[in-house]
């Protein structure tokens, strides 16, 4: 499988490729967005508000809070 095979982001080749299965079904769920240039930055460390957000979505979608 190619690296970031079937992901929209521009920086889709550069995700790891034990990670696309994960990226895709995150980003299907809406638990992740990508950034606001259309990119995912694989290659950056992930600040606590969007490890939040992440939570925050996930939680909603299992009914544990109201959106």
């Amino acid at each position: 499988m190619v690296a970031g095979a079937g992901l929209t982001f521009k920086d889709a080749e550069h995700i790891s490729t034990w990670a696309v299965n994960a990226v895709r079904l995150a980003t299907q769920l809406g638990l992740m967005r990508g950034m606001s240039n259309e990119r995912f930055s694989p290659r950056s460390s992930a600040t606590r508000a969007q490890a939040a957000a992440v939570v925050l979505r996930a939680m909603e979608q299992l009914g544990m809070i109201g959106e």
